[in-house]
């Protein structure tokens, strides 16, 4: 049965998942064998691979006292695929050699030697990415942190030789941030010095001391083998354990070791290939083991570390390993590492152990990565374990299985974080950029209509902008494994559109297109997890420019945001991928005037730009009813906690077709914007500089409309305005996904029931016109509270066919700017607060020139705001019935109330909906102090900016 095929439609390497064959060329691999106890590694790997794996696959069991450390530098990974370019990278991997047995009946059958890897450390992203979810290797970010040697001050000390760092937790579950802490050191004993004055009696050289290693080492080394012979089942029964399997064994390992010198071998590396669901993370959505034959092209050069130590009988060859210890990782429990003497003490209170390595050697080779091999797989639909396609008895998943579980062996800071996510303070800089509705449309067709054709779904680009979303959090929880703070910024460029089951709209939602994180933690997890593709990235925010040589002017360029990430400049010419800036985000202006040879003006910008506005001015006309409902049902999200819908496509590459998909689903996630405490545009202007690599073709695929292009240098740069750039701080709540489709093995879809699946802005919160009102007319802060008491008794809320009708007709970038104009939840300064002072400011002087007249004080501001209505605010203006109707409250309340009162009520709410003041019962002086400032506030709002208007 075919599978399906990768979905492209975001680029060839849009979250970097590289395509194999790989070839691999001076690989240098530093071998540290570790001592361990095997019954607790065996236990780790029944609790990984044994108590998971199905028949089919078989059995692994452990056989040498040993756990592999290996610092593995590779100098060129090479993509062989149309030569499309290579990267380098340095790895830190702990390798535990296992016995493969096949089961046949009830008997254990040794098949080979395999290498399961279950923690890796490199620093390259797209090796992080692709090893992850192509093979199903457990990449995790690692750096190999400079040092200095310690020569400097003692020549006698031990050499600290490499550093590893990672991305942890310093302490788990105590809402601590990630940070970068030491992993790993590798430190060497100083070197033999028989000529010191006065002699140091206790150094190797001395007959004594090296009597004494050859004792200690021939005690060591015959307990080793003395294990092994236990691990292959010739001193202790166990699994597997049989003559014929221990002959077999022989066989295999001589051919190895024979063939390094005299063909090409190779050795079998085995993967637990896992992510977890989207929508039950306890779950995996798929779950399978994979295994690769790296083919060793050449051995160049072999070694030990230490020579002069080991012939003085120290097989350690003089290394130590010192490994750091942390709550959440606890590696040498774990891995059951035998360690060397009591802990020391990290520069963070951490114990580190210090393990003493048994003959480390080095290798200088050349290897090819060819295609991987599944055995089993399974999803939660799947009906158990296949080894080959499938196709599904029902069209309709049944309620997902108890299993697969998704396996959490191997801890904490290396498995993705899965939500629900609740972020109690964000702040969201949004930027609109206006693109090419065709392009938008084609887009959708290519990445979800074509696809999803015959089952029902259709999805409609929804306007003609898209948005970049640059979001940064300070704090985060989880309500499944709440470890920590595992993200701080990233970025995403969304696509707003219309979804559609069987001809019916069932809401709106924005499909996360390009997507960066400034933790790897947090990119592996929205890609494996909510299945959002994510690049690891460095968004810098660069520092001041304020003493900078052009000055403090408001007119220099001030650099806010620079997203750096791994690309390949070119494709198809073998070149190296490198870290370079993807996406800058400039306050200012840095395009020319007019053209030059590297920076090109795009002539026809003006045209679009004015094409755009005459829609929107037309839209506003003709479809005024359509807007305001719009803007009414724009609260629901805002205010009312109704979900702004993320729409993705969940998918990763099949190991042994790397250009078919091993699963894809379609998933639904709500988000939901708990409260919104201020929302503000950005009234500088803003420029944003998109690199177009052909790795990150953002410009190319969404049909951006640019402003200038730079082609200076090594990737041509668009220049981009966007439209009504604004910010908000929210506390925001992600819900975990739901699956609108899904399949694996195959191409044909499971659709899970759908009859009750409709976005939330359809069907609730209850929305109405009166809510509206109390905005445009009331004080437009504090939103919520008021828009929910409203919600309550309100008469007559909008109809889901309304809302279907409105959500059809009016784009989201109209409500945005209305939203924007109207100045909802900004926290000033604003223009209506202005407007208002300047009212004030006219009143006062009106009632200072009526002196005690209070009836002539009145008239008075009866006329002139009469007069400011009149003129400030258009007949065709959403303003104006709530301007009329205050005039009239207020020329009421001026009729029938007596005595003197303040002139104005600040931040009065406007009451509409109240029994106007009549003179048969009489207005007190608090009812015209009130009414006043209803007039004062609306008019103040003229002063906003006003909403497409003919140029």
């Amino acid at each position: 049965m075919a599978k399906p095929p990768f979905n492209v439609a975001r680029g060839l390497y849009p979250a970097m998942q590289l395509i194999p064959p790989f070839s691999f060329k001076g690989v240098t691999m530093r071998v540290f064998p570790l001592l361990a106890d095997m019954e607790r590694v065996q236990r780790f790997v029944d609790q990984y691979l044994n108590h998971i794996a199905p028949d089919k696959v078989g059995q692994f069991r452990v056989f040498l006292p040993y756990v592999y450390l290996q610092l593995v530098h590779y100098g060129k990974m090479s993509i062989d695929a149309a030569n499309l370019g290579w990267i380098a990278q340095h790895e830190v991997n702990f390798t535990i050699p296992l016995a493969w047995y096949e089961e046949q009946g009830s008997n254990l059958v040794f098949k080979d030697w395999i290498y399961l890897t279950p923690y890796i450390f490199v620093n390259n992203p797209l090796s992080m990415t692709t090893g992850r979810e192509v093979y199903g290797w457990p990449k995790s970010p690692g750096y190999l942190v400079p040092t200095l040697s310690g020569w400097v001050d003692d020549p006698m000390a031990p050499r600290l030789l490499a550093k590893v760092a990672a991305q942890l937790f310093p302490r788990t579950y105590a809402g601590e941030k990630l940070e970068e802490r030491a992993l790993l050191e590798f430190v060497q004993a100083p070197p033999l010095t028989p000529f010191e004055c006065p002699p140091d009696l206790t150094q190797a050289f001395y007959p004594w001391a090296a009597a004494q290693n050859v004792v200690n080492s021939a005690s060591r080394w015959m307990s080793s083998c003395l294990d092994i012979l236990y691990g292959m089942g010739i001193l202790h029964k166990q699994p597997g354990a049989t003559p014929a399997n221990a002959v077999k064994m022989a066989q295999q390992l001589a051919q190895l070791i024979v063939g390094l010198y005299t063909s090409n071998p190779s050795w079998t590396a085995l993967n637990l290939k896992q992510f977890p669901s989207a929508t039950k993370p306890h779950l995996a959505d798929y779950q399978g083991f994979v295994t690769t034959k790296l083919l060793i092209d050449g051995m160049n050069q072999v070694g030990f570390f230490g020579n002069s130590h080991l012939l003085l009988g120290d097989i350690t060859g003089g290394y130590r390993v010192h490994i750091h210890g942390y709550s959440d990782f606890p590696l040498v429990d774990t891995l059951g590492l035998q360690v060397s003497g009591a802990p020391s003490r990290g520069p963070h209170g951490e114990p580190v152990d210090v393990l003493e390595p048994v003959f480390p050697f080095w290798l200088d080779f050349d290897v090819k990565y060819p295609w991987g091999e599944v055995l089993a797989w399974r999803t939660p639909f799947s009906g158990g374990w296949k080894s080959d396609g499938w196709v599904p008895d029902s069209l309709t998943a049944p309620d997902p299985e108890p299993i697969p579980l998704f396996n959490t062996a191997r801890g904490v800071p290396v498995d993705p974080i899965p939500g629900p996510f609740y972020f109690p303070d964000a702040t969201l800089r949004v930027l609109p950029m206006l693109a090419d509705r065709g392009k938008l449309q084609a887009f959708c067709d290519a990445y979800l209509n074509g696809m999803l054709q015959g089952t029902g779904y259709q999805i409609d680009a929804w306007g003609t902008h898209v948005y970049m979303m640059v979001s940064s959090v300070d704090e985060v929880g989880s309500e499944t494994n709440n470890v920590g703070v595992w993200t701080d910024r990233d970025i995403e460029i969304l696509l707003p559109v219309l979804w559609y089951f069987n001809g019916e709209l069932r809401g709106g939602a924005m499909i996360p297109i390009f997507s960066y994180a400034n933790r790897a933690t947090a990119a592996i997890s929205a890609s494996e997890v909510s299945g959002i593709p994510t690049l690891p990235a460095t968004l810098a925010s660069p520092p001041d420019r304020w003493m900078d040589h052009a000055g403090p002017s408001p007119k220099t360029p001030q650099p806010l945001l620079t997203v750096v990430a791994e690309v390949l400049p070119a494709v198809g010419y073998g070149q190296k991928a490198e870290q370079q800036p993807v996406i800058e985000i400039i306050q200012g202006a840095t395009t020319p005037p007019a053209p030059t040879n590297s920076f090109l003006l795009n002539e026809n910008l003006p045209h679009l730009l004015q094409k755009e506005h005459k829609r929107k001015v037309s839209t506003a006309n003709e479809l005024r009813t359509e807007l305001e409902m719009a803007r009414a049902l724009a609260l629901g999200p805002l205010v009312m906690r109704a979900s702004l819908d993320i729409l993705t496509l969940k998918q990763f590459r099949d190991a042994q077709d790397p250009i078919a998909a091993c699963y894809q689903s379609v998933v639904l996630i709500e988000r939901v914007l708990e409260n919104v405490f201020e929302l503000d545009e950005f009234e500088r202007p803003l420029e944003i500089r998109l690199h177009e690599y052909p790795s990150q073709p953002i410009v190319k695929t969404l049909g951006l409309s640019w402003k200038a292009v730079d082609v200076s240098g090594p990737a041509e740069v668009y220049v981009i305005e966007p439209v009504r750039p604004f910010w908000a701080r929210v506390a925001m709540r992600q819900h975990l996904g739901r699956n609108l489709a899904m399949r694996a093995g195959c191409t044909q879809w499971i659709i899970p029931p759908q009859e009750q699946l409709l976005a939330s802005l359809l069907e609730s919160p209850s929305l109405g016109m009166e809510m509206l009102a109390d905005v445009d007319a009331g004080v437009p802060r504090q939103i919520g509270p008021r828009a929910r008491d409203i919600a309550t008794s309100m008469g007559e809320a909008l109809s889901q066919p309304n809302r279907a009708q409105v959500l059809a007709t009016i784009d989201p970038q109209m409500v945005v700017e209305t939203i924007l104009s109207g100045e909802w939840e900004d926290q000033g300064p604003t223009r209506w607060e202005r407007g208002k002072a300047e009212i004030v400011q006219t009143l006062d002087a009106i009632r200072a020139e009526a002196g005690a007249d209070e009836a002539a004080a009145r008239a008075g501001e009866l006329t002139s705001l009469t007069v400011e209505v009149d003129r400030r605010i258009p007949k065709e203006s959403r303003l104006r019935p709530y301007a009329e109707a205050a005039l009239q409250q207020l020329a009421t309340a001026a009729a029938t109330a007596g005595g003197s009162a303040k002139a104005f009520a600040p931040e009065a709410k406007v009451a509409f909906f109240a029994p106007d003041p009549s003179a048969s019962f009489g207005a007190t002086p608090e009812d015209y102090a009130k009414a006043l400032d209803g007039v004062i506030l609306i008019l103040a709002k003229a002063w906003q900016k006003a909403d497409f208007v003919e140029p």
